[in-house]
């Protein structure tokens, strides 16, 4: 028993696909930037061919940082979970689970997403667990008067049944009483 506390998991992310876009993108900047190399600066129309590729060269680069960036934030929060936030959590929930449908049963690309899917799951649903309680705590104007509502509801039925079952007994004494004079007026 006391060797289950002490295992340990390791955990990768496949980035394959992620590594093999990031590396199409830097190939098509080589391109632009050969065919901007090869441009006749003699051209009529270099100035504009220039700034196209140039504006192209830009873009694909920004992509590309794009996709390294959203890898590298993949793998910070599946090192530390639980300094992830909840936004976190929703992203890499959702990229791990991409990767889960696309590995193959049984191999270890999919027990790993198996695993880390697991991981992930286990500790939105603790973000989610602890917001509830959170936002249970503050309680809305309505919420709190359905909570009065729910607590006394039993003691002001109790009220109300115990006043409606004096009423209905002082009114049969009552009853009685003028039956016992109307019979009592007839002798």
């Amino acid at each position: 028993m006391a060797n289950d506390l002490n295992r340990s998991i390791k955990i990768y992310i496949d980035g394959t696909d992620a590594q093999q876009s990031i590396n199409k993108i830097g190939e098509s900047i080589q391109k632009l930037r050969d065919k901007l190399a090869a441009l006749n600066t003699s051209e009529q129309d270099y100035v504009q061919k220039s700034k196209e590729l140039n504006d192209k060269i830009k873009e694909k680069t920004a992509t590309q940082e794009r996709y390294r960036q959203k890898v590298q934030e993949t793998e910070r929060v599946l090192n530390n979970l639980s300094g992830a936030t909840y936004r976190e959590l929703l992203a890499v929930q959702k990229q791990v689970r991409k990767e889960l449908q696309n590995a193959v049963p049984g191999t270890e690309k999919y027990n790993a997403a198996l695993e880390q899917n697991r991981r992930v799951t286990q500790q939105v649903a603790a973000a989610q667990k602890a917001m509830r309680v959170e936002v249970g705590a503050q309680g809305t104007l309505m919420g709190r008067v359905a909570d009065g509502f729910n607590r006394y509801a039993g003691i002001a039925a109790g009220a109300i049944a115990s006043l409606t079952g004096i009423t209905l007994t002082v009114r049969q004494c009552v009853d009685e009483y003028a039956e016992m004079e109307e019979a009592q007026c007839r002798t």
